[in-house]
């Protein structure tokens, strides 16, 4: 090896080690030679690119909780994980927009609920972490909404940071005593998750010349971002209330009745479709025509016997609309009953909802969690319920 010497435009001779090759005369570049005059050192090199790891943590869902007037419901942040997330993943965050505390007290609107990888600051539940194992059953950062029937609707901002990446995702809390308060318009999704073809169904997605299929879009469109530990944050977004067999929904914000192997809310029980309500599609229905325990068996009286009750610590306990029950179908359930796991004791069976059919007194619609039908029946019918409150 030797140096090679070669005038610069101002006249300097940078040095040049070069290598002649054995089997021929060409000059391979090794490197660069001292300065001028056989000595120095070689140029600064720039430093190397330093790629960034990616973030563990994607998306935290926003969500809605309905207030109580006694019974304290569940508002949760729960994230969406990159698929190939290395573990431990840890992901810090602070909430504002309503003040909260270590349990319900007046002027407290929430606390984080206690959960052995969850951190919050004790006097105010306002910042902490969540650390996610692999195996990590609890996998999301759940708020208790306090009772407040006079409180106003509250937006929170929920600020998080995994070390990597950050966002905010809110959550609204809607107050029970509000008079002026709409039906929500947010709603899940159909909870289909593959995609068909012209001959075959449940394939990935997307399929060629096939765009745009229901798996593809909405909530579901993103139920690929499944992270570890079998869970997603698409269609669907439920908690069971702690202490209780309720179900809040997340999306929603609606809670949902939980039903029980027996008594009052037994999930084999049956009741006729009776209103005495002035939207009954001009027949009050039939009375105590089903099989039930605790109550006489109508919905009318089941609506009762769950209020006077105070179920799960709530008494505005109500029949749901038909797009409000068809709202919890499953769609893409492998089997009966078509509805979430998070909802127990659940049959494979016809529920009422307290729509009248129009154009006939004597109907009402009812859901079919066998098929995730929409279905008239008639009021004399016994069909099974699950009560919903909030709006």
């Amino acid at each position: 090896m030797r140096c090679l010497h070669t005038a610069n435009k101002r006249g300097h001779a940078p040095a040049i080690m070069v290598r002649r090759s054995l089997i021929g005369t060409a000059l391979v570049l090794l490197s660069a030679c001292g300065g001028g005059g056989g000595g120095g050192s070689a140029p600064a090199q720039p430093p190397p690119v330093v790629v960034p790891p990616p973030p563990h943590v994607l998306a935290v869902n926003s969500g809605v909780a309905i207030q109580g007037l006694t019974g304290e419901a569940v508002l949760s942040f729960r994230p969406a994980l990159l698929a190939a997330a290395t573990y431990p993943v840890g992901m810090s965050f602070t909430i504002t927009g309503a003040t909260g505390g270590i349990a319900c007290s007046p002027g407290v609107d929430f606390f984080v609920v206690a959960a052995s990888n969850v951190s919050a600051t004790p006097a105010a539940s306002t910042t902490g972490r969540l650390t996610l194992d692999a195996g990590s059953v609890n996998r999301q950062v759940d708020l208790a909404i306090c009772s407040g029937a006079g409180s106003a609707d509250k937006t929170l901002s929920f600020a998080w940071n995994d070390g990597n990446a950050s966002g905010v995702a809110s959550g609204l809390l809607r107050a029970s005593a509000s008079s002026t308060l709409e039906l929500s318009k947010r709603i899940n999704d159909t909870g289909i998750t593959t995609c068909a073809s012209l001959a075959a169904v449940g394939l990935a997605c997307p399929q060629v010349g096939l765009a745009g299929q229901d798996a593809e879009l909405g909530r579901d469109g993103t139920a690929a971002i499944t992270g570890q530990g079998g869970f997603r944050v698409s269609a669907f977004m439920l908690t069971t209330l702690p202490n209780s067999s309720c179900v809040q929904d997340g999306v929603t914000g609606l809670v949902w009745e939980g039903k029980t192997a027996s008594g009052l809310h037994s999930a084999n029980a049956t009741y006729t479709w009776r209103s005495a309500a002035a939207a009954n599609g001009g027949a009050i229905g039939t009375g105590n025509g089903g099989v039930c325990t605790g109550s006489v068996c109508d919905t009318d009286a089941f609506v009762a016997a769950a209020n006077s009750e105070r179920t799960c610590g709530f008494s505005d306990w109500r029949l749901p609309h038909a797009d409000e029950l068809s709202g919890i179908v499953d769609s893409g359930a492998s089997a009966a009953p078509t509805i979430p796991a998070a909802f127990a004791n659940q049959a494979a069976a016809t529920y009422w909802t307290d729509s009248p059919k129009a154009g006939d007194s004597a109907g009402a619609w009812a859901v079919d969690f066998n098929s995730g039908a929409v279905t008239a029946q008639a009021k004399s019918t016994a069909n099974r319920i699950r009560l919903v409150r909030g709006r």
